[in-house]
């Protein structure tokens, strides 16, 4: 497996996203984040690439995932979500909701 696939199974593993390209006199650095930073915004996990002109990477990762806080929206609250939680609480399966909110 080549490298550069190599990193990219492991962004995908750690669940992120690619934030920015810089270039170096040694080489390329990648920086990775949270793939959910909008969602949390206290989230500061990063991975880093730096791709050197031998055609190697080496990796480095920093902090740690923080979800505990989610960022507020202001999307109004769906009356139908309520609904749906409500008749899932009940213990009503998906195939009953569906033909209940036709």
């Amino acid at each position: 497996m080549p490298i550069q696939d190599e990193l990219l199974t492991i962004t995908k593993e750690n669940n992120t996203c690619k934030k920015r390209t810089e270039q170096f006199n040694y080489g390329l650095c990648y920086t990775y984040i949270c793939s959910e930073y909008r969602k949390y915004p206290l989230c500061k996990f990063q991975l880093k690439a730096k791709h050197s002109s031998d055609g190697t990477y080496q990796l480095y990762s920093s902090e740690f995932y923080d979800h505990q806080q989610r960022n507020t929206t202001t999307r109004l609250p769906s009356p139908i979500r309520e609904d749906i939680i409500k008749l899932s609480d009940n213990g009503i399966v998906p195939s009953q909701i569906n033909k209940v909110m036709k």
